[in-house]
């Protein structure tokens, strides 16, 4: 359920770290999602990660893959 901090970011077009992991959740639960890694930086500014069972080389391939499409977005290439 959406609250009023929920509605207004929503509006103004702000992408919340829970609108982001509802739409994982929603793309996992219609079968669209292989594997998952994730990198977060918590409110006290400790980064941390994790991934999904798959072999390690191939999780660090995605954060690499989502690293380039990130730089891309950007129109750093």
């Amino acid at each position: 359920m959406k609250n009023f901090l929920d509605y207004k970011a929503e509006k103004e077009g702000i992408i919340t770290p829970k609108s982001v992991i509802e739409n994982l959740i929603k793309a996992i639960n219609e079968g669209l999602v292989e594997n998952v890694v994730f990198c977060v930086k918590t409110e006290d500014g400790e980064i941390k990660y994790g991934y999904s069972e798959q072999d390690q080389l191939q999780a660090l391939g995605l954060f690499e893959a989502g690293k380039t499409l990130l730089l891309s977005d950007m129109d750093c290439y």
